[in-house]
């Protein structure tokens, strides 16, 4: 411009020509950006629809038909009008006019001649019009064309490229979901309705390229379309399979993933289609490597329909009949011949799938999959060409085998592990044939179960413990080749961190312990039991599925062999083993082998009997309870969501089960009456044994623990068999003041248990009581100074409380002592204890059962020394032993106040003593010596009574008083 301004077209060049400004963003200062223009996107071709060609029309009209088409042709032009208005309502006129109400043939004959004539290349157009409206109408009027009874070999050249080109092509032109999902219910139309003309046509590819691209869609409805549209194909008759063999494959590719998605009705619409085209026919390759790893994950489906129909196909591809049950999903498909041999190769690859629907959580799907398998198992059979011989011996193998059935011994609900998980009753069994398939099958499960015992994953290790469960059910005895490998597995999986994991291993284990005798398995078990170098853990694990064994087998009644017993015993008896602290798992375990072996125990019954008096010490916490691995057995009987509850349950609760318990159950199965009838017959044997290291013995030794608890268990008569010995042992624990103490306050305790135990109690009556009491409790109430010798002195005059309590001694043994032993100085020696006030008050009571028992015997200086001494008790700082010791004043005077020959002083100074303490602060303290005093008041009124009028001044309460006064005034 003149004025030195730039012109608008100027300023437009230098800004298309100069490179993009450089700025920074606002409120950042240090970061720069720049403006980068995107290049304009290059023009595409011209596509086929937008390449159609409309067809000629006659000039003039010869036929009926020509003159309607004619009337038809200004709405037609209108199709490809400018305006979207127009284009809608020409088609509205349209459809009115060949869609009507009426399906006259008059009226199929038009559209017919009208898509085959000039109508058909201006609608295909409008697919892809601009306007969504003019799509969705042109969709719409195809849909209901294709459904009327038309030929559409003209329009199948123009219609499915195009669906292609709209739909078929990475990535989708198409842009609104709902008009995707109307091309794709068109393109299931087709499949439904023409699919034998597009075969004809040559159009398959092109129609299964919508398709594929319908199962990758995100919309959820297009995709079921897409599955209607696969299953249509494959069961349809009209599209031949050379020509939808070379489709599988993208087919596959796309239909597969659909098989994990979000939601279930999806799934299970992806699994119908996948069922069409495996039962029309597919290579062994695809189905190796393609179908059964994709179908193995819905055997976790949280759907149970989806589960439901899973088993329901896999039973179907393996050759089973189509069963007309409620469960089933999948109508019957006729196929073109090739699924014999499908069959035969499938039974490897899908069988796993089709047990694991045996452990299904849902009880119909596991009585449904029951009679699937037994149809696979028809199948399976009747693939094996036989001849007459081969039958006839097989059914004579089928009647050996019923008989021997180890599993007709198992009532219902007396092993609940047992059970078949997909069996409401225990008198049933798999079919002969199912189990013959099972068993063939075992050299390719087998492999499986052991791969998958071993994964990082909790559900590919569950999946593996339930296959091996439901294979155990099935192969019976079968399983033997595979033991080692299979007790291997069970052991990894009750060790689980997952408790369902474990509580189906303990089923797996009660299966395998009915249908094996214990002379397979045992050695391995044993070997696994006494195995070196192994963790808490793992002979937990072992102890575990030991017990599960044995229970089970007792359980069917399987006959027990005596090596077999003896190598158990054996091995439950290990030092490694003993040495773990499973007493728990221990204890479950010789449960389980003496409810099995029965009478066969008698022949290790000294070796069960020292392992239960092990287990018995540390159920009285002589030792921990139970190692780090804790009680699997308990941890797998409460798993959650691992189905019936009462599946899982194995032998009683480890809180229900004591070592006594079985003790006595040990003793009925050797034909004895009680536990003690059998420590008495067994003391003379193990006893010596255990105590040959007693000089040696901790308090945490083993043998000591084990001593112990026989001489619990015993009668009188084992005790008195064995009384030298019992007192060689524990003579130099009473007066061993240098041992550890701890075993001193056991042992000390432990003869305060035999003494208060009343079947016991003739067991004292002879020499070994008095012994007892002369040789060990006595030299224990030797004062020496420290906490420890203070507890075993306490220890010791407690036993010897009790034995003057229960009268385990007659009166003369007892005088005995006291006359020429040191019993009374001993006990005036326990009465100043200063450590434990429990002393004071145990020896208070002690002196009270002596005094009362030969008090009157005793010389008169002894009873004015006992006197002496339990005044001083009067004065103790516990209130308890205050009234412990005015209930011995009590007894003294009651007993021995004339042998004593107490002058008027020593009484008068009994009554002082007395009457201060009626004026305790405690009224209980008032209430016990006002009690003494009375009886005090009765031996002489009239020195009481003078002392109580004077004391009146100075009491603060008279009650007492009174009631001393009231007994001298009746006395007097």
């Amino acid at each position: 411009m003149s004025d030195g301004r730039k012109a608008v077209q100027d300023i437009w060049k230098e800004l298309q020509s100069a490179t993009a400004p450089k700025g920074r963003l606002g409120g950042l200062g240090n970061i720069s950006y720049s403006v980068q223009r995107q290049a304009p996107r290059r023009p595409k071709g011209p596509g086929f629809i937008e390449g159609l060609q409309p067809r000629p029309q006659p000039a003039q009209p010869s036929q009926p038909g020509d003159t309607l088409l004619a009337s038809l042709q200004r709405n037609i032009n209108c199709l490809s009008d400018a305006d979207r208005r127009q284009r809608v309502r020409a088609l509205e006129s349209i459809s009115g006019k060949l869609l009507g109400s009426s399906a006259s043939p008059a009226s199929t004959q038009l559209l017919a001649e009208a898509l085959s004539g000039p109508l058909l290349v201006p609608l295909v157009r409008l697919l892809a019009d601009p306007a969504e409206k003019c799509r969705e109408q042109a969709a719409t009027f195809l849909q209901a064309a294709l459904g009327r009874p038309i030929d559409i070999s003209s329009l199948l050249p123009v219609l499915v490229p195009a669906l292609a080109e709209r739909m078929g092509s990475l990535p989708v032109e198409e842009p609104s979901e709902e008009m995707r999902l109307l091309l794709a219910q068109l393109a299931a139309g087709l499949a439904q309705h023409h699919a034998a003309a597009v075969c004809g046509a040559g159009l398959l590819g092109g129609l299964i390229q919508v398709v594929c691209r319908a199962l990758e869609d995100s919309y959820p409805d297009i995709k079921k379309v897409g599955c209607t549209a696969v299953a249509t194909l494959a069961v349809g008759s009209g599209c031949r399979s050379e020509a939808l063999e070379p489709q599988l494959d993208p087919l596959l590719s796309s239909l597969l993933p659909l098989l994990q998605h979000q939601h279930s009705r999806v799934r299970l619409a992806a699994l119908e289609a996948l069922h069409a085209l495996v039962m029309r026919g597919l290579r062994y390759e695809a189905l190796q490597e393609q179908v059964a790893p994709a179908v193995r994950p819905l055997v976790h489906d949280h759907a149970g329909s989806v589960r439901a129909a899973l088993f329901a196909s896999a039973a179907r591809w393996m050759g089973a009949p189509h069963q007309q049950q409620a469960g089933a999903c999948t109508p019957p498909i006729e196929t073109d011949g090739r699924l014999a041999n499908q069959c035969r190769s499938s039974v490897p690859l899908l069988l796993p799938t089709l047990l694991l629907g045996l452990t299904d959580e849902l009880p119909a799907i596991r009585s449904e999959g029951l009679l699937q398998v037994q149809g696979v198992a028809t199948a399976y059979r009747a693939m094996q060409a036989r001849a007459q011989q081969d039958l006839e011996n097989e059914r004579v193998e089928m009647e050996v085998d019923e008989e021997g059935w180890s599993g007709k011994g198992v009532g219902p609900g007396s092993l609940p592990g047992y059970s078949h998980p997909f069996q409401a009753s225990l008198e049933t069994r798999p079919s002969y044939a199912a189990r013959r398939m099972v068993v063939s099958e075992l050299p390719r499960l087998m492999p499986h179960v052991f791969k998958g015992s071993a994964e990082w994953t909790i559900t590919l290790r569950a999946e593996a413990t339930r296959l091996l469960h439901v294979l155990l059910i099935f192969a019976e005895a079968g399983a033997l080749q595979y033991l080692p490998a299979v007790l291997q597995a069970l052991r990894s999986a009750l060790a689980d961190d997952d408790s369902s994991v474990a509580a189906r291993a303990l089923a797996a284990a009660h299966v395998l312990g009915v249908n094996l005798p214990a002379k397979h398995w045992a050695p391995f078990v044993a070997e696994a039991l006494t195995a070196e170098q192994l963790s808490t853990a793992q002979r937990a694990t072992a102890l575990c599925v030991f017990d599960a064994l044995l229970f089970a087998a007792g359980a069917a009644q399987q006959p027990a062999e005596q090596a077999t017993v003896q190598l158990l015993a054996t091995a439950l008896g290990h030092r490694e083993l003993l040495q773990s602290q499973l007493h728990l798992e221990l204890l479950a375990a010789l449960r389980s082998l003496v409810l099995w072996g029965r009478q066969q125990c008698s022949c290790v019954a000294g070796d069960l009997l020292l392992l239960l008096l092990t287990v018995d010490a540390a159920e009285r916490g002589r030792a921990p309870a139970g190692g780090a691995a804790g009680n699997l057995t308990a941890r797998a009987a409460a798993a959650p969501g691992a189905g019936s509850a009462s599946l899982y349950n194995t032998a009683p609760a480890a809180a229900k089960l004591t070592a006594a318990g079985v003790v006595a159950e040990l003793a009925t199965s050797c034909g004895l009456g009680s536990a003690q009838q059998l420590c008495d017959q067994l003391a003379p044997r193990l006893l010596p044994a255990l105590c040959q290291d007693h000089d040696q013995w901790q308090s945490s030794s083993p043998s000591w623990q084990a001593c112990g608890s026989l001489l619990r268990c015993c009668g009188p008569a084992g005790i008195v068999s064995q009384a030298p010995l019992i007192l060689a042992v524990l003579r130099p624990l009473g007066a061993g003041h240098d041992r550890d103490p701890e075993l001193r306050w056991e042992a000390l305790e432990l003869v305060d248990h035999l003494l208060q135990d009343p079947s016991k109690a003739d067991a004292w009556q002879g020499g070994l009581g008095g012994a007892l009491a002369e040789q060990v409790l006595l030299p224990a109430l030797a004062w020496r100074a420290g906490q420890p010798a203070a507890v075993a002195r306490f220890a010791a005059l407690a036993a010897l409380a009790t034995m003057l309590d229960k009268g385990r001694l007659p009166g003369s043994a007892w005088l005995e002592l006291a006359r020429c032993g040191d019993m009374m100085r001993l006990l005036y020696q326990c009465l100043e204890e200063d450590y434990m006030s429990d002393t004071r008050m145990t020896a208070c009571t002690a002196l009270q059962h002596l005094l009362g028992s030969v008090g009157p015997s005793l010389s008169a200086e002894e009873l004015r020394r006992a006197l002496q001494e339990l005044k001083k008790r009067l004065d103790d700082s516990s209130n308890a032993i205050r009234i412990a010791a005015c209930a011995t004043l009590a007894t003294y005077l009651s007993y021995c106040l004339p042998a004593a020959q107490l002058d008027s002083s020593g009484i008068a100074q009994l009554a002082s003593s007395l009457l201060l303490h009626m004026d305790d602060p405690d009224p209980a303290v008032q209430e016990a010596a006002c009690a003494v005093l009375v009886v005090v008041a009765q031996a002489a009124p009239a020195i009481v009574k003078e002392l109580a009028s004077s004391a009146a001044r100075v009491h603060r309460s008279r009650a007492f008083l009174d009631r001393v006064l009231s007994a001298c005034d009746c006395c007097s």
